[in-house]
């Protein structure tokens, strides 16, 4: 906004013609070469691979405007629509006068800055590299799959409170949510609706029938409501049933008095002459005596200690609640100590040489049975180690400590009901707040894990994907190295290398030059048929026997193979100060003339394999071979267009 202004000024004071052009028809020049360089520059930007698109207009406006201001501008300002002056200053050749070089000198600094990165050209601004990058800092791909076969799978059952089964239903669907499926509220809601107990029939029918939408929150709050009700239900039946029972008796005994009173009315009663059960007196029966029965409380008692009796069988029924999952894992913000309550999830254990004890909030006291290490196996696909955990069995949960965590350099943090466990760059894991606490996602537990580190990431497929699907001794060779930090390596098979590695038993060896350049392996390969973005449909490869030293060039077509052999050809010659002696091939028709005149001309042997027998030329085909490898791995692992 204010440069553009201010070189038009400048350039047009400096106009060439004086006498013929005003001052201010310099400046009308200025604006009009403004907008129209702009445009030049922005097709240009499009015909070298800048992206269409709404969202990169900005980018590719602001970047034309800025070549065509010290470009255009400059130019037509001075010397208006002068071709002979035009053509001077943007081809390079010598400067006449001081003005000529106050306006080259910017002009191609210009095009040279956008060309090298001084300036960023618009040309991709969705790097794919950058694409790879944020597949490998995030969670794999394939935990997609495991989440949509945890949703299809999961059923309420009717002995778990359904408000906290549909939290866990939620979990997943915030994870799917999370890898990028679209799950929209109408589908939670009719999700949830479907997975309801048995129990809740007749409330799933009503809420199918029901033709006002619902939102998720509006559905939880209707299921807590319903599920308050029921239970209030279930008290209050079985307190009118103990009830019940009580005065059922105590009619009885009634009616009998009233059928007692009625007869005597009518008939003479007889005189009793034995004795009362209750009291012992002769007098009269047990059913006619005002002393207190024996072996009988009063019917408040009996209702007292009836609720009683169903008092503890809730505290019972709310301690089993309590329990929970024994494999799941807790965070816990005010934990010292991390301690696990069962003891099959200790990879290592050892008893507790001394007797120690843990202390509560409330003050009470937990005995310590042993001591171990546990190893989580997150969602992610990390695997996250815990040294000197706590078995304390009179716990019901295992808790994590956040204390010793951020200790050994781990960051959690909460947002939005989850926690979220990174280290440096690294992704480990997540949970999610349930029962007032961030319960995280946990896999399985790993046993029998050897390691002697104190907090582990195990990340062995982390950088077998990175390296673009190398093998296990290759990443020993980089651990000793110090290049990349010590983990442990496991030889389980990769999906992705049998998929795209999958090849014949190699051929017998045979004997190697001893010295550079006495021959040389060249073929020829296409890269799955389908050209890269600059246009590249084939590969030649030029390895030394003697060394494995490989070249490799990119090719428009096989005819482009003479130029390319040539330049391998003048370079290393150059550097090795040696010649060429003899060259191997198949027999392809771009290794015939003028290739084999070429050969001929600088004394070179051409070795040509016998017909259906690559592994005649193996050397150059297992090349081939490798690099395509790598090159199919990295595509399928990234999810990447074939043309890159």
């Amino acid at each position: 906004v204010f440069l553009a202004p201010v070189l038009i000024l400048l350039y047009s004071y400096l106009r060439h013609d004086r006498n013929q052009c005003s001052y201010v028809k310099a400046v009308g020049r200025g604006l009009l070469a403004f907008p129209a360089g702009a445009v030049v520059n922005a097709l240009g930007a499009i015909i070298l691979g800048a992206p269409v698109g709404f969202e990169y207009f900005p980018k590719t406006h602001n970047w034309s405007l800025l070549m065509s201001l010290f470009t255009f501008v400059p130019t037509a300002c001075v010397f208006g629509s002068s071709w002979s002056d035009w053509h001077r200053i943007f081809t390079g050749t010598k400067a006449n006068e001081s003005t000529d070089y106050v306006i080259s000198l910017p002009a191609h600094g210009a095009v040279i800055g956008a060309w090298f990165g001084a300036w960023l050209m618009p040309l991709d601004w969705e790097s794919p590299w950058q694409t790879l990058e944020r597949k490998y800092k995030t969670e794999d791909a394939g935990i997609t799959k495991f989440l949509v076969a945890r949703f299809l799978d999961f059923k309420m059952i009717d002995s778990k409170s359904v408000v906290s089964q549909v939290q866990e239903l939620q979990v997943i669907i915030h994870d799917l949510l999370a890898e990028g499926l679209i799950v929209n509220d109408a589908f939670q809601v009719a999700a949830i609706v479907e997975k309801l107990p048995p129990l809740w029939k007749d409330f799933k029918n009503y809420l199918k029938h029901k033709r006002k939408e619902m939102t998720v929150e509006d559905l939880i709050v209707r299921l807590r409501i319903e599920e308050d009700n029921k239970a209030a239900e279930r008290r209050s039946k079985g307190n009118s049933t103990m009830n019940g029972a009580h005065i059922v008796e105590d009619g009885q005994n009634n009616s009998k008095k009233r059928k007692n009173v009625e007869h005597g009315s009518n008939h003479p009663k007889k005189k009793f002459k034995g004795k009362c059960f209750n009291c012992g007196k002769v007098v009269h029966k047990s059913t006619d005596c005002r002393a207190p029965k024996k072996g009988k409380k009063k019917d408040q008692a009996n209702l007292i200690e009836s609720n009683k009796d169903y008092d503890d069988l809730c505290a019972m029924f709310t301690e089993c609640n309590m329990v929970g999952n024994p494999r799941a894992w807790w965070m816990d913000s005010g934990a010292t100590r991390h301690v696990c309550a069962s003891k099959e999830l200790f990879s290592t254990y050892a008893p507790a040489q001394a007797e120690e004890t843990i202390y509560m909030a409330n003050s009470a006291t937990a005995k310590v049975e042993g001591i171990g290490k546990v190893c989580l196996k997150m969602t992610s696909g990390k695997v996250l180690t815990l040294n000197n955990v706590l078995y304390v069995p009179e716990l019901r949960r295992n808790l994590i400590s956040v204390s010793l965590l951020d200790k050994n350099g781990f960051k959690c943090v909460t947002v939005s009901g989850k926690i979220v466990v990174s280290k440096g760059e690294m992704y480990v894991g997540k949970g999610y707040l349930e029962e007032g606490l961030y319960k995280m996602n946990v896999m399985n537990v790993e046993m029998n894990k050897n390691s002697n580190s104190s907090y582990l990431l195990e990340s062995y497929n982390l950088w077998h994907e990175r390296l673009g699907h190398v093998n296990y001794k290759t990443l020993r060779k980089l651990i000793n190295l110090e290049v990349l930090p010590n983990f442990e390596c496991n030889k389980s098979k990769c999906q992705t290398c049998v998929e795209s590695k999958y090849a014949k038993h190699p051929y017998k060896s045979v004997e190697r030059n001893s010295n550079p350049l006495d021959l040389i392996h060249t073929d020829i390969c296409d890269m799955k048929s389908t050209p890269s973005r600059g246009g590249k449909k084939y590969f030649i490869t030029f390895i030394d026997d003697c060394t494995r030293y490989c070249y490799v060039y990119l090719l428009n077509s096989k005819d482009e193979a003479i130029d390319a052999f040539r330049q391998y050809k003048t370079e290393v010659e150059n550097q090795l100060d040696k010649r060429i002696k003899m060259i191997r091939s198949d027999r392809g028709g771009e290794y015939e003339s003028p290739f084999a005149q070429i050969c001929v001309e600088n004394g070179i042997i051409h070795q040509t394999t016998a017909p259906y027998s690559p592994q005649s030329n193996g050397i150059a085909e297992r090349k081939n071979r490798t690099l395509k490898k790598m090159m199919n791995a990295l595509l399928i692992s990234s999810g990447l267009p074939q043309n890159l």
